[in-house]
C-alpha cells in the first residue's frame, strides 16, 4: 500500500505540480500538500466506519463530574474521529444516552466501551481503494490553493474524489456502503 509520500505525491502529480523527493522539500506545491494532508486525511476518515480506522477502548471517568444532567464525563482519546458504534453499557437498551461536547462524552455510567474511528498516521494500513479517494480528495485541495483562482474548487477531482469514496466504502467490510454526511472533519468533533 501506498505510504504517506506516495499519496501526496500522486496528489502533486494530478495538480500538475512536481514530486518531492523527500519531506525536506521547502517547494510551494510541498508545503501546500503537507499543509493540507492532516484535514484531508481526517476528513476521508470521518467519512466512513473504516474497518483499517477503528479502534476499541474503555474509558475511565474523569475526575471532575459534568455540571448537570450526567453523572460523569470521559475524556475522549488523543486520536478520536468518531463514534462508530453507540457507547455500549447495557446490551438490552437499544440507544445510549450521552453527549459529546467538546474534548469529553458525558454520560452516566462507571465505564465507557467505546469503539471509535481513530484518526491513524500510519496510512499503510488504508485500503488501496481510500488510499486513491485520499490522493484525490488531497490533488482537488491543492489544484485550488495554487490555482490562479482558487475561489473555484477543481470540480474534476472532487468528482472522482466522491467516485473513489463510494467505491472504498463499498468495498470495505465494516463500512459496507455506509457514508456518513459531508460535514467537515472539524465539524463531527
Amino acid at each position: 500500500m501506498p505510504n504517506k509520500l506516495n499519496i501526496i505525491n500522486m496528489a502533486l502529480l494530478l495538480a500538475g505540480e512536481e514530486q518531492l523527493a523527500d519531506f525536506e522539500d521547502d517547494s510551494k506545491p510541498a508545503n501546500t500538500a503537507k499543509a493540507f494532508w492532516d484535514l484531508c486525511l481526517n476528513s476521508l476518515i470521518s467519512r466512513a466506519d473504516w474497518s483499517w480506522s477503528i479502534k476499541r477502548i474503555i474509558l475511565a471517568p474523569d475526575t471532575e463530574d459534568p455540571e448537570f444532567g450526567y453523572t460523569a464525563r470521559f475524556l475522549l482519546p488523543d486520536d478520536f474521529n468518531h463514534i462508530v458504534i453507540n457507547i455500549i453499557d447495557d446490551p438490552e437498551e437499544e440507544e445510549s444516552d450521552f453527549r459529546i461536547e467538546g474534548e469529553y462524552i458525558h454520560y452516566s455510567a462507571d465505564t465507557i466501551e467505546l469503539r471509535y474511528a481513530s484518526n491513524i498516521t500510519n496510512v499503510i494500513i488504508m485500503s488501496a481503494m481510500a488510499s486513491e479517494a485520499l490522493t484525490y480528495l488531497l490533488a482537488s485541495k491543492i489544484a485550488a490553493a495554487l490555482s490562479s483562482s482558487p475561489e473555484r474548487p477543481n470540480t474534476y477531482l472532487e468528482g472522482i474524489y466522491e467516485n473513489r469514496l463510494s467505491l472504498a466504502v463499498t468495498q470495505d467490510p465494516v463500512a459496507i456502503g455506509i457514508l456518513h454526511s459531508t460535514e467537515s472533519w472539524s465539524d463531527t468533533r
